[in-house]
């Protein structure tokens, strides 16, 4: 059982190739231990979840076009996310840690 949920919308990401996602942060805070589990999630212009980056720390993001900027980080150790005109990639680094997209439904 959760306490307490937190969505917040970061933007829209364009591609080049006229592509477009939404993302945004989805904060959870567990039970008595107030243990939090962060997600960057993942829609389409029409809405639809499309995936989600977990415990991602949430941190301030610029979105420049198909990119997202973690800009309160080192940009020399990853803390981006480029998409592409298939979508999110695969695998993103964020302050050396390497985290995976997962695919909704999996």
């Amino acid at each position: 059982e959760f306490n307490h949920e937190t969505f917040a919308y970061v933007g829209m990401v364009r591609h080049a190739s006229g592509k477009r996602w939404h993302v945004a942060w989805l904060t959870t805070i567990w039970g008595g231990s107030c243990r939090a589990t962060v997600r960057l999630l993942v829609f389409s212009p029409t809405g639809r979840y499309l995936g989600q980056y977990g415990h991602v720390f949430p941190r301030n993001i610029v979105i420049r076009g198909d990119t997202l900027i973690f800009t309160d980080a080192d940009p020399d150790i990853g803390n981006r996310i480029r998409f592409t005109a298939s979508g999110p990639p695969a695998r993103i680094h964020v302050d050396g840690d390497l985290h995976s997209f997962q695919p909704a439904g999996h």
